[in-house]
């Protein structure tokens, strides 16, 4: 009833029959049996025929150290075939037969019921499914690629009289014959039972029966007929569940789909590939149709009936949804990949899941999109909330709600659901010991500098359980201050840049008070390193001419400026300091001494820039963020390190957080020379205080070619290129 190419095959088999059965009983007919027929119109193009020939072979491959090992006989040999085969063959009288029978193959028998007209169902057909062992795939010659009707064996000699069936369905009479039909299934004609019932037999996704258009004609409404098709569709929404709830299940693996899913089937499997260790969430099923708003989806596959099966990977959630044609897409499991939680305190009835005992070891602070306090699509709300892990592979959220109270909540039941949808900002170790207890007793701390503000709140949480060491001056609490006085720091500049006296000394050589001040700072005798500040002196800045107006520069002073791309009082004062024009201005002021022309370099020495160390080294800008540990970042100079492919903590304070470091063991963008770089990435250098091919080229990243040749002096650069002319050219030996 579903296909067009079958329905009307076996409408040409009901009229062979009865062709077969005048001819046989020599029924005498009239003339006008001859011109029913409408043949001015030609024979029309076929746009579908039975499936031919459609052969598939499943294999199974090993594959160790990513090297195929092992593929049985090869792909073209090994495995089960399996075939799809279609055609028909009416073979009524001496029409020859369609090939000789080989093996056992898929075979489509037609019976025929007995009846006295063409308008009762004459064929029933049963179909079986045999194996088939093939050596070779392709059809071998000979061997029936199609539907053998039969209808030579049938003996029609006999005719019987048999009494109509009354009609059980709604759809009898002329009113649903062609493009009526399926206007009235729209409307109200149909009983809501036999609607229902011919929506799904009619699925455009299965059923091209609409293209008859006047031609249509609808199912056989007799009861017999009826009760089957209701069978057959019972059937059919009996397969659906079950592919519903195998999808749904952890049972489920996308790359070995199973026998429900015949066409999602691959080729060829991984031997061992199977579904993953799973648990199902279901108390995030609710909420988490949110979190696929902006979410790719990385499974999407349709099923024959236009049902849509959908698998979202967010985090170590996986989410699975399924869309019915027409309908909505419905979230119908969750999963993780992550070992099950405890549920939270709340949940528990108010007992902590998490020891007071417990020690604090990491600090993450995350962003979310605030759903219900968002205005727009365009311009959502953002949350801020702290994450404490502790020694035990537990968590504690910490955040301020939107009503402005301050939740305190360990072993949240919806942590990986927040993980997953929110964005790291910020992440420290913990190395100072502090235990949950300590902590809880000091959030009051965290909720005094808040003013009201989520994101300072978060942030405050994460200040407390830093150590001091990697604090700024101005985020240091009041019993910081004061040890950091014991130690023999007394503002800002002496801590921020370790120019204090007291970090030019030994930690043998501190007294027994600074020591246990700078323990309770944090300080190890490892991280102490004193190399960081008398041992190597910040850039030496030039003074007197770069602290004068426009109009205090000597005319020679001018001339120089305007060679150093300063023309006037504007370009002139708008950078105002040196660091500061050395972070704004470009041109000239990026290259390295080696690159400056003899004028530039004159130019340069007018305004008391002495060579090379001074030109160079004040390319690291005193108090840039290179100087800084993550933890003391701004937020602009965490998205500048981010532009600069560094996101996280640890990356950073590898390569950065003292004078020596210099951008330590990094690669990617950082082995390119600055000359490489792009203005997005240079901007994002300066913003972090490396402010030009001075420090970029001179830092200690790993190196490029390009890079590795800006690195050299210019004598070595000169050098260099004598023997390449020589080895090249053979001159200048």
């Amino acid at each position: 009833e579903r296909k067009s190419v079958v329905y009307h095959l076996r409408e040409l088999a009901k009229a062979t029959v009865m062709a077969k059965f005048l001819v046989e009983n020599r029924a005498s007919l009239g003339e006008e049996w001859l011109s029913v027929a409408d043949t001015s119109a030609g024979p029309s193009a076929h746009r579908e025929i039975p499936q031919l020939w459609n052969e598939q072979r499943a294999t199974q491959i090993q594959v160790e150290d990513g090297r195929i090992v092992s593929s049985g006989e090869g792909l073209k040999s090994a495995g089960k075939m399996h075939g799809i085969y279609g055609g028909a063959e009416l073979a009524v009288g001496q029409m020859q037969r369609v090939g000789v029978p080989v093996g056992r193959v898929p075979t489509a028998k037609v019976s025929m019921s007995r009846a006295p007209a063409l308008s009762q169902r004459l064929i029933q057909a049963r179909t079986g499914l045999a194996e088939m062992p093939l050596e070779v795939p392709g059809a071998a010659p000979g061997m029936p690629k199609g539907v053998d009707l039969n209808l030579d064996k049938f003996d029609l000699d006999q005719a019987a009289e048999v009494e109509a069936e009354a009609p059980v369905g709604s759809w009898g009479g002329e009113e649903f014959i062609g493009r009526a039909f399926w206007k009235n299934l729209s409307g109200a004609a149909f009983k809501d039972d036999d609607k229902a019932m011919l929506r799904d037999l009619f699925n455009p996704s299965m059923c091209d029966r609409r293209e008859d258009c006047e031609l249509f004609v609808p199912p056989d409404a007799t009861l017999e007929h009826v009760l089957k098709l209701r069978s057959l569709l019972q059937e059919e929404a009996a397969v659906r569940e079950q592919r519903k709830e195998h999808f749904l299940s952890a049972a489920f693996a996308p790359d070995s789909a199973s026998a429900l899913f015949p066409s999602w089937k691959p080729s060829a499997t991984v031997a061992g590939s199977q579904a993953g260790q799973l648990h199902a969430r279901p108390e995030l099923v609710a909420e988490a149709g949110r979190l696929l708003k902006r979410a790719a989806a990385g499974f999407d596959k349709f099923t024959e009936d236009g049902a849509r099966f959908r698998i979202y990977q967010l985090g170590s959630l996986e989410v699975r949804t399924i869309q019915e044609q027409g309908s909505e897409e419905v979230v119908g499991a969750v999963f993780s990949s992550a070992g099950a939680k405890a549920p939270s305190s709340t949940e528990q009835g108010g007992w902590s899941t998490v020891a007071k005992t417990d020690k604090i070891v990491k600090a993450v602070l995350y962003v979310e999109q605030d759903v219900e306090a968002s205005v727009s699509d365009e311009a959502p709300a953002k949350h801020f909330f702290a994450l404490l892990e502790t020694d035990h592979d537990d968590a504690v959220a910490v955040e301020m709600l939107r009503d402005g109270s301050f939740a305190w909540v360990e072993s949240p039941a919806d942590l990986e659901a927040r993980k997953a949808q929110a964005k790291v900002i910020r992440a420290a170790e913990c190395s100072m010991g502090y235990t949950v207890q300590e902590l809880r007793a000091r959030v009051g701390e965290a909720e005094a500098a808040a003013s009201g503000d989520g994101r300072r709140y978060a942030e405050a949480l994460l200040l407390l359980v830093l150590p001091a060491r990697e604090k700024a001056w101005a985020a240091l609490a009041p019993s910081e201050l004061s040890l950091a006085g014991k130690l023999g720091v007394s503002g800002a500049e002496g801590w921020d840049n370790r120019e204090a006296d007291v970090f030019g000394e030994a930690w043998a050589s501190l007294s027994q008070e600074q020591r246990r001040a700078a323990e309770a700072l944090g300080f190890t005798e490892a991280s102490w390193c004193p190399s960081t500040s008398k041992a190597v002196q910040a850039p030496a800045l030039p003074a007197s001419a770069w602290a004068k107006s426009w109009a205090e520069l000597s005319s020679s002073q001018r001339v120089a400026a305007v060679a150093l791309e300063l023309p006037s009082q504007d370009s002139w004062e708008a950078k105002g300091a040196w660091q500061a024009m050395r972070r704004e201005a470009a041109g000239v002021w990026e290259k390295t001494w080696s690159e400056l022309s003899e004028k530039e370099r004159a130019a340069a020495a007018v305004l008391e820039i002495g060579g090379a160390e001074a030109w160079d080294g004040a390319c690291w800008a005193p108090k840039g963020a290179w100087e800084r540990r993550w933890a003391q970042l701004s937020q602009d100079e965490c998205k500048a390190a981010e532009e600069l492919r560094i996101s996280k903590a640890a990356a950073w304070d590898a390569a950065f957080g003292d004078r020596e470091k210099k951008g330590r063991g990094l690669e990617g963008v950082w082995s390119k020379s600055w000359a490489d770089l792009d203005q997005r990435e240079r901007s994002a250098a300066k913003a972090l205080g490396i402010c030009g091919a001075g420090a970029w080229d001179q830092s200690n990243a790993k190196s490029s070619v390009q890079k590795k040749v800006a690195q050299l002096t210019e004598a070595e650069q000169e050098a260099m290129m004598a023997e390449w002319v020589k080895q090249t050219y053979g001159i200048g030996a």
